[in-house]
């Protein structure tokens, strides 16, 4: 996720393209999120409608050393 190209990182473009499908979302939609990691790391596990909530936990995810066995 640390990768740059174009001057952007993977987890950027992913938390870009992670908030257009909340912003697009219909009222009442609703979200988890969880962090692919080793372990993984369950960030939001009650799907929320909160969607400016959502937004918030997509912005502070940061880069780790920790490694995804996908």
């Amino acid at each position: 996720m640390a990768f740059e190209s174009a001057g952007a990182t993977r987890l950027s473009e992913a938390q870009s393209l992670a908030a257009k499908l909340v912003g697009e979302a219909s009222p009442g939609d609703a979200f988890s999120l969880v962090r692919l990691a080793e372990p993984p790391e369950v960030v939001i596990g009650e799907p929320s409608a909160s969607h400016p909530a959502v937004l918030d936990e997509i912005n502070r995810l940061r880069i780790t050393n920790r490694g995804a066995d996908l």
